[in-house]
């Protein structure tokens, strides 16, 4: 999970760098330059599941909240061991 804004000079291999360690990103995105470009070509160029999602600029607590949201939905958790007391809680830092 990444939040982005006007990053175009790095973002690209900030991306690529971890392309061995996960099998999912999202990127939370405020940009004016060309970074969502560079992500959908990089996403495009090298077959990688990226989130690309476009915010507003200014609420980072509220970014990173939305940002886990979408980590958590769809997810398949069926290789955790857990039992059945088992909670995954997402709590709101906000105040």
């Amino acid at each position: 999970m990444v939040i982005t804004y006007n990053e175009e000079d790095w973002i690209e291999p900030s991306i690529l760098s971890i392309k061995d360690l996960v099998d999912e990103y999202i990127v939370m995105d405020s940009s004016t330059d060309k970074t969502p470009e560079i992500v959908e070509r990089v996403k495009s160029e090298h077959g990688l599941n990226i989130k690309l999602r476009r915010i507003p600029p200014g609420n980072i607590v509220a970014t990173r909240n939305e940002a886990l949201k979408i980590a958590l939905t769809d997810r398949s958790w069926s290789g955790m061991e857990t039992s059945s007391s088992t909670t995954i809680k997402l709590r709101s830092l906000e105040t």
